[in-house]
């Protein structure tokens, strides 16, 4: 009856996997793909499958970042423990010009969950009237969208720039259909990054009451 009730509790605190149907419950990124898309950071495609081997376009970067950013500001992240990737697929990335490498869906998943993972699990956020927040020296705030409002990702890069989380050389502010590069994904992923530990935290001021955003610094002969 004891290893009853340990069975039970075992299945009750480790639930099965719901994924599409093209993506094996053993496969190593089926639990960011389930986290994705649960966190609605990508979507099945239209056919009901994944398609996780499918490169990654800028668009649907740029849309899966802002939400990543979006859903980690407003606290609605459903975190779970970050996993090693396995070390196969660290490999893949080792090769020589992975620069280069399109950026895959199942890569994607993987990535933006085990950020997202980090940072709700991690990082310790600034009180909810902290005025030194929302602050950056590294990314400044006139950066130029390229592409125009009827682009889908237009959206997604307007809530990036206003935040202040991308840079004028991301790829992502000329979001087409071309493949996303892992050397891309990295710069963008990277801004992003930077940008939400700006809204998220305190600066910190120093004994003059500075901080390294010179919008915060005391004028000349104030108080």
């Amino acid at each position: 009856m004891n290893r009853f009730w340990l069975l039970l509790f075992l299945l009750s605190a480790t639930p099965a996997l719901c994924l599409p149907p093209d993506v094996r419950p053993n496969h190593w990124a089926a639990a960011y793909v389930q986290q994705a898309l649960e966190n609605h950071l990508l979507s099945l495609e239209s056919d009901g499958r994944f398609h996780g081997e499918q490169k990654v376009t800028r668009v649907d970067a740029a849309i899966a970042l802002a939400r990543l950013a979006k859903a980690l500001q407003d606290n609605t992240w459903h975190a779970a423990p970050s996993k090693p990737v396995p070390e196969s697929v660290v490999q893949t990335l080792k090769e020589r010009r992975w620069q280069n490498r399109p950026v895959t869906r199942y890569i994607l998943a993987s990535v933006l969950c085990r950020i997202g993972n980090y940072v709700a699990n991690g990082i310790t956020r600034a009180p909810a009237n902290a005025k030194d927040t929302a602050k950056s020296e590294v990314l400044p705030t006139n950066v130029s969208i390229a592409v125009p409002p009827t682009n889908p990702a237009y959206a997604s890069l307007r809530y990036l720039v206003q935040h202040r989380e991308i840079g004028p050389d991301s790829p992502l502010l000329k979001a087409d259909r071309t493949p996303l590069t892992a050397a891309q994904l990295s710069v963008a992923v990277a801004q992003m990054v930077t940008g939400l530990n700006d809204q998220l935290t305190s600066l910190g001021h120093d004994t003059q009451g500075n901080t390294p955003d010179a919008s915060f610094h005391k004028p000349k002969g104030g108080h």
